[in-house]
């Protein structure tokens, strides 16, 4: 297989057709696809009172390896992820299975779908960051199973899986499990399209999605060590998205239970409110704004609310490349919302004033 490979290799660099970033053995049986991706940012924050911050970040970085194994059926992801403070990490490990009439499932190191923003790839993100919340509903990575199933205008997933937020990939130590949901209705449109926050004028039809999770949690984990939780914790996201070409808006509303650990932390019971709307002038320039809300219940702490304008230069009319620029605008106490990394916001209980520049590269 692995002189097919090479010799594969070798024909591709005499036009064999094939794209220059995949190979197969010479019975199709096996295929390797490498994907590449990162985004570098630079940040200026100004917050009354404090001194004024500003620099570069390499936001992500990651290598992709997908393809197929034994025959098409049988697929397989991984990604390692390097994020901004140097460290690597396997983000997914996924072993799918094709079972036929809309059917599937993955086994492994898998991200449950739960959230519209959080299913969708990085390099589809409006501008140069997804909203706060998304990082407060995001289920990361986390070992489990996901049954999928798709239709014409509906399809579903639903996972089993250890603790919610990728704090326990062992069975060692862990009794804590989780239920998460995902349901979609497709009025009209095309599904790969709907997953765009970027449609390209000329490049989709009108649609719309609308989207439904909820997860539930129970057990204890990390047992033994001074992270041990337990009790239940419930989560609900519904969301709504329309585009036409040129044009794409997203809207949606998140809620949790109490959960299971400090506020500061993620914990308690919380309800946020996002909205975005991109807007092509032509193929290669983009405006888009995102006002967010959310909402700490049961914590005497001030309500978080920002809002973003900005826009995005792709000068070949795709996201291989793209450059983009905005303004963040940032009242409350962001201290209690897990932020998934987003640059040049501080963790502080005053307004922010952000302006924030990324150069994004995928092949």
């Amino acid at each position: 297989m692995v002189s097919a490979m090479i010799q594969d290799a070798e024909d591709r660099t005499f036009h064999s057709g094939r794209p220059w970033n995949e190979i197969s053995s010479e019975d199709g049986s096996f295929t390797l696809e490498v994907d590449f991706y990162t985004q570098t940012s630079w940040s200026f924050n100004r917050s009354p009172g404090l001194d004024t911050e500003k620099g570069f970040q390499v936001d992500t970085a990651r290598f992709t390896f997908e393809g197929t194994v034994v025959d098409p059926s049988w697929s397989y992801l991984t990604r390692v992820l390097f994020g901004p403070s140097g460290d690597s990490s396997v983000q997914f490990a996924i072993i799918e299975k094709n079972l036929g009439s809309g059917f599937s499932m993955q086994l492994g190191l898998i991200a449950p779908p739960f959230t519209l923003e959080e299913a969708i790839n990085d390099n589809e993100t409006l501008g140069v960051s997804l909203s706060f919340t998304a990082g407060q509903w995001d289920p990361q990575s986390v070992p489990g199973i996901t049954w999928a199933w798709t239709s014409d205008d509906l399809r579903g997933w639903f996972t089993y899986a250890d603790a919610w937020g990728g704090g326990q990939n062992t069975w060692i130590g862990n009794q804590r499990q989780t239920i998460v949901g995902r349901g979609e209705w497709k009025p009209f449109g095309d599904w790969n399209s709907l997953y765009h926050f970027n449609p390209y004028p000329d490049s989709t039809v009108p649609g719309m999605l609308v989207g439904l999770g909820a997860s539930h949690g129970w057990g204890t984990a990390a047992i033994g060590t001074s992270q041990e939780y337990s009790g239940n914790d419930t989560r609900i996201s519904a969301d709504l998205s329309l585009q036409r070409p040129g044009l794409g808006g997203m809207a949606t509303i998140s809620w949790q239970s109490d959960v299971p650990g400090s506020p500061l932390e993620g914990g308690g019971e919380r309800l946020a409110i996002v909205s975005q709307v991109g807007w092509f002038l032509n193929p290669k320039f983009e405006l888009y704004g995102r006002g967010e809300w959310g909402r700490p219940l049961g914590v005497d702490v001030d309500d978080l609310a920002s809002f973003t304008f900005g826009a995005s230069w792709m000068p070949r009319s795709n996201r291989q490349v793209k450059f983009s620029v905005e303004y963040m605008r940032m009242w409350g106490d962001s201290r209690f919302w897990a932020l998934d990394g987003d640059s040049g916001i501080r963790l502080i209980d005053d307004p922010q004033s952000i302006v924030r520049a990324q150069l994004q590269v995928s092949f």
